[in-house]
């Protein structure tokens, strides 16, 4: 079997740490909705880039972004919301030491991930998580 390709060690690194999460995951390509509050992982984008003209290694910038869905059943304040979404941005520290690995691909976060502002979708409160990574292949 062949060497997963570099686009598929970036992801796994990331999708170990957000297995870490303790909340019920939907992954890209999932069907089914659960019914209560979960994380949806969204995408991740992406801009190849070589930061350094003289290094052998492309470094390639990421943003994971993670989506809290809590049903506007549970009646959570906006404040409650907020929180846990800096609960999952507290599983992304920032910095060396930290770093997501697989394969040979070190993953670091690279500035302190992003609670955005919350918002109302259908059945759903939605608070977004944005974190910024560079992959070093």
């Amino acid at each position: 079997m062949p060497a997963p390709k570099t686009e598929t060690r970036i992801w796994m690194a990331m999708r170990r740490r957000v297995e870490t999460l303790p909340h019920l995951i939907v992954w890209p390509g999932q069907v089914e909705m659960p019914t209560g509050e979960h994380v949806r992982v969204t995408q991740i984008i992406g801009e190849p880039q070589n930061d350094d003209l003289g290094a052998r290694k492309p470094i390639l910038r990421r943003t994971l972004q993670l989506l809290l869905h809590t049903p506007l059943t549970a009646k959570a304040a906006y404040e409650v919301t907020q929180e846990r979404g800096a609960q999952i941005a507290a599983a992304f520290p920032q910095g060396h030491g930290a770093e997501m690995t697989f394969d040979g691909v070190r993953v670091v976060v690279t500035e302190l991930p992003l609670v955005v502002e919350g918002y109302r979708d259908e059945q759903w409160w939605i608070t977004p998580v944005r974190v910024r990574t560079t992959a070093h292949i």
